[in-house]
């Protein structure tokens, strides 16, 4: 059985348990003989005497006025003076009170037309659509615009038809320039080939000092493409076509580029050490041979022949390295197009040939496409 909280003795028939109405703890008759006030009852109860003494001191420390400090209070008198001095200004000037009110009904008048002038999104949407005389909706929710072809099936066949007629000229057209520029290419080399010949045959005592003097009889020769270039031209075009001005410009652009990355070339075989010795050394066996007869002439051509070959290989490996550096694929193998969109990476259902083709889906496509409308068409899968 329980015992009594504060004499400990236990209860039982003649000892009832009570409850301190305070604290709630449980006491026998003995120890609940105090009465004071309770502020939870708001009633004088008889409570135990630990509860007694709190709350006597607490309604004594009520009841007892205690004096702020002496600066606090001077504190507070200082406010107390201020704050009249001002209430007292209005009242000095005569008819100034309503000259402030006037003051500051304007600025509450000026706060509020400044709320009110400021337009909200809905409002620049309505006027945007009244000025273009559009539905509002086209804002707000910007429709997603598929243009379906009007054409009939033999207009179809024939715009691709005329396409494919289009793209087979211009490969012809690519295809006669680029003969055009190998066969002046390939008589230019012939024609070093000659001069050094001639070189070589008018001067028997050939050494290396005259490997500079004849390259540059080879650069006096090359630069004089123009002859050939033109007899190229007439040859690559076709007898029963009339001449295309596009054709011949672009024909001459390719011939002066070619010529002048020649004279480069040459220039830069000039400058190589290596093969003016191997020249010297191919004239030195060639007036070492003379007297072999024919086959000797067979041989030196064979060798001038493998020292071209090798440095036109060198050049072409040069290029294909530049172009990779430059980020383009030298096999010229087309990349195969992902259906996926260009944002998301969700499956693509719209392209949009307004902004390079590229691919999306419906939710970026409306969500983050830009607002100007945009020529679509469906992807088909």
């Amino acid at each position: 059985p329980m015992s009594c909280t504060g004499c400990s003795s236990k209860f039982g028939l003649l000892t009832r348990e009570h409850s301190c109405p305070n604290c709630q703890f449980s006491y026998c008759a003995k120890c609940l003989k105090s009465s004071v006030l309770v502020p939870k009852l708001g009633k004088e109860r008889k409570v135990c005497r630990n509860c007694f003494e709190a709350l006597s001191r607490a309604n004594t420390g009520k009841t007892e006025q205690r004096e702020p400090p002496a600066a606090l209070q001077k504190r507070m008198d200082a406010l107390n003076n201020r704050s009249e001095a001002r209430d007292s200004v209005p009242s000095l000037g005569g008819g100034s009170a309503p000259h402030i009110e006037e003051i500051e009904n304007r600025l509450k008048k000026l706060r509020q037309d400044s709320k009110d002038v400021i337009p909200i999104h809905a409002d620049i949407e309505d006027r945007l659509a009244k000025l273009k005389d559009v539905d509002v909706s086209y804002y707000r929710q910007p429709p997603i615009t598929v243009y379906a072809s009007r054409r009939t099936d033999g207009q179809k066949a024939g715009d691709l038809f005329a396409q494919v007629m289009h793209e087979v000229a211009i490969d012809k057209r690519r295809a006669q320039v680029i003969k055009a520029t190998t066969d002046e290419m390939e008589r230019r080399l012939e024609r070093l080939r000659d001069l050094s010949k001639d070189s070589m045959d008018a001067d028997p005592q050939g050494t290396n000092e005259e490997a500079p003097s004849d390259a540059g009889e080879l650069g006096v020769a090359s630069t004089r493409p123009a002859e050939p270039s033109q007899s190229a031209q007439k040859e690559s075009e076709p007898k029963d076509e009339p001449p295309i001005d596009e054709v011949a410009q672009l024909i001459g652009r390719e011939l002066k580029a070619a010529a002048e990355d020649a004279k480069k070339g040459l220039q830069e075989l000039q400058k190589d050490k290596d093969l003016m010795k191997e020249l010297s050394q191919i004239k030195a066996k060639k007036q070492g041979k003379k007297e072999l007869g024919d086959g000797s002439d067979s041989d030196d051509s064979a060798e001038a022949d493998a020292v071209v070959a090798r440095v036109l290989q060198e050049a072409k490996l040069e290029e294909q390295e530049e172009l990779e550096e430059l980020g383009f694929d030298p096999s010229g193998e087309e990349v195969e197009e992902l259906p996926w969109c260009v944002i998301c990476n969700e499956d693509a259902v719209l392209r949009c040939l307004g902004c390079s083709n590229d691919l999306y889906c419906r939710r970026c496509y409306k969500e983050c496409h830009d607002s100007e409308p945009h020529q679509t068409m469906l992807l088909k899968k």
